[in-house]
């Protein structure tokens, strides 16, 4: 019987485990991982406006949060 439990946080054994598993993923399929972090940050005037965190691997990107400080929403910045 599968049984699927829930973590605040995960041990280093399973972040070695997740990291294995990715290694194998891409040497069988000719890949070469990549794994990167990554943090911008948008401001005008220098002050922070905004924030984008994530990371990539492989040929994929990951957003974990877009933060826009609420009195810079629904403007436009590009024309």
């Amino acid at each position: 019987m599968l049984c699927i439990e829930y973590k605040d946080n995960l041990d280093e054994k399973f972040y070695s485990l997740i990291d294995t598993e990715f290694n194998k993923f891409a040497n069988k399929n000719d890949l070469e991982c990549n794994y990167m972090s990554f943090a911008f940050v948008a401001k005008e005037n220098n002050k922070v406006v905004g924030i984008i965190t994530g990371h990539s691997y492989y040929k994929e990107v990951h957003i974990s949060d877009l933060i826009v400080l609420e009195q810079y929403r629904k403007k436009t910045y590009w024309k």
